[in-house]
């Protein structure tokens, strides 16, 4: 498993990512760059690359590397945010949120950082998106509507549908 951990004792705090074993073995530490926050990891579905969020660029984008810590490729260059990444079943895309648009929205781009679309385009702060297992849909939270429900999209965006529709906030959604 991967997770985020303040493991050392660096002079800040500033999260970086661990492996272990389920059994509690070969604890291992895949990224550690202070002072900068590196985050939210995603093992690839052939779990050759790991994917996560740092703001060693100023402000958050997404990385990629190797599971030894090579070829660290960033992802995202745009001066807004960009957090919440999640690989499609398949491997070749990955969804995220962004602010470019102005607010939180949801993107799209090819595995290696091209093709950059926008799925979604409301002034509503859209987050959390996840993958659908036949990958062709994806589900994510949204307050559109008002509270934060949840909200289904094919996965080039069209057919915007909400599927929860009460006062309680609806987040993290995945699938099974």
């Amino acid at each position: 498993m991967v997770f985020n951990s303040d493991h050392d004792d660096e002079p800040t705090d500033t999260p970086d990512l661990w492996a272990m074993n389920l059994n509690e073995t070969n604890l291992v530490e895949l990224v550690d760059n202070p002072p900068t926050a590196d985050f939210n990891g995603q093992w690839s579905p052939d779990g050759e690359q790991l994917l996560f969020v740092s703001d060693r660029s100023g402000n958050l984008d997404l990385f990629v590397m190797n599971l030894d810590g090579s070829d660290l490729t960033r992802l995202t260059t745009h001066l807004a945010n960009d957090s919440d990444p999640q690989w499609s079943p398949d491997g070749e895309k990955i969804v995220f949120v962004s602010e470019r648009s102005g607010n939180a929205d949801l993107f799209a781009m090819n595995s290696d950082g091209s093709n950059v679309i926008q799925l979604t385009d409301h002034e509503a702060f859209d987050s959390n998106p996840a993958w659908s297992p036949s990958g062709d849909r994806i589900v994510f939270v949204s307050d559109r509507a008002g509270p934060y429900n949840l909200w289904i999209i094919r996965a080039d965006g069209s057919h915007p549908t909400q599927i929860t529709d009460d006062e309680a906030l609806d987040f993290q959604p995945d699938w099974q």
